[in-house]
């Protein structure tokens, strides 16, 4: 009887979601098990400061839509924004449907969170730097080693838009500059590698930079690097 019962409780599934289900069947990155694990510690800080219950005794039944929605307006309460509260959402429903796969008695919970709206987030505006300005920030770097190197981080990001982890984890065999289009290859989150068309200036302080970076030409190397000799010779 107590092995039924504690089979029941909402987060007596946790451990393996997050550590078997999501990296290993759904291949997420760590990023976003890591983002699942907090809304969950959210989710349990709800129910024990505003449901007055505990991990003990809280089970998948007492998960109710009422108590989801209860959910959102504490998540607001506490200064998330329409865009977290969602994605908080997004990962407690992805928990009851795996205990859901599980056990089928959860299915109608699973299926009745499912129809909670999702917050509606505002249209951001952003303002744009002016022409000028990313000139004048491009060409900011000094003309030295260290400069150039810079100097091309900046061009990368302005040119491809890729993201700052997703440049760190390009190394050489990532550029193709002799395609047709040139172009960057990147992996993303979620493992996932897409391509990134580059322009033909942006290529060409490539070039520069290989010569000076990566004269070797070593594909295995990390594209974006400063050995600790050249620093010194700077």
């Amino acid at each position: 009887m107590k092995k039924n019962e504690s089979s029941e409780l909402f987060f007596s599934k946790t451990f393996d979601f997050l550590t078997c289900y999501l990296p290993t069947q759904l291949h997420k990155s760590q990023n976003t098990i890591r983002s699942y694990r907090d809304a969950l510690t959210i989710f349990r800080r709800y129910v024990t400061e505003s449901l007055h219950s505990t991990i003990r005794v809280f089970r998948f039944s007492d998960c109710t839509y009422e108590t989801l929605l209860g959910f959102l307006e504490y998540l607001r309460s506490k200064g998330n924004s329409e865009a977290t509260c969602n994605y908080r959402l997004t990962a407690i429903r992805s928990y009851l449907w795996y205990a859901a796969d599980l056990d089928i008695s959860i299915q109608s919970i699973a299926l009745s969170a499912s129809h909670i709206p999702h917050l509606r987030t505002p249209k951001m505006t952003r303002e744009t730097i002016s022409k000028e300005d990313m000139a004048a920030l491009l060409t900011a770097p000094p003309s030295t080693k260290r400069g150039k190197r810079d100097q091309l981080i900046l061009i990368l990001l302005y040119d491809s838009a890729i993201r700052v982890s997703e440049l760190l984890d390009l190394d050489v065999r990532s550029v193709n500059l002799n395609a047709k289009i040139p172009y960057i290859r990147v992996l993303g989150k979620g493992e996932k590698e897409r391509i990134v068309s580059i322009t033909e200036k942006t290529v060409d302080h490539i070039h520069a930079y290989l010569k000076l970076y990566h004269p070797e030409n070593n594909p295995d190397q990390p594209l974006i690097y400063t050995p600790t000799l050249a620093l010194c010779n700077e």
